[in-house]
């Protein structure tokens, strides 16, 4: 729904997610949300997320493409290792456009 501001602890943790987009307001990805989705691919970030709290994506070994608003400020890889992606680099950033807005695609390897 366009109400849903956060992303709750745990929320869709081991739900078996292939792709996810994140509604444009939601601000805050909380602990383990999205862990342990062994199959996870993508998450596309419609809004600018402000936050993703420690573990949010641990255990999403297929995770491959993070994309974001241009300016996101939880598109870098501080945040995302933070994220539980510690063994991850960024291999290329992309321009893209999001609901007719520039955005950025952070490729994982």
């Amino acid at each position: 729904p366009h109400s849903i501001t956060q992303i709750s602890e745990a929320c869709f943790q081991c739900c078996n997610l292939v792709n996810v987009t994140i509604p444009e307001l939601v601000t805050n990805i909380h602990e383990d949300a999205f862990s342990g989705n062994a199959n996870l691919k993508s998450i596309t970030m419609m809004g600018r997320v402000k936050s993703i709290a420690i573990g949010a994506l641990s255990l999403c070994p297929e995770l491959m493409k993070i994309t974001g608003p241009y300016g996101s400020p939880v598109l870098n890889l501080k945040t995302m290792q933070g994220a539980g992606l510690d063994d991850r680099q960024h291999s290329k950033r992309e321009s893209c456009e999001i609901n007719g807005k520039k955005g950025v695609t952070m490729t994982l390897t």
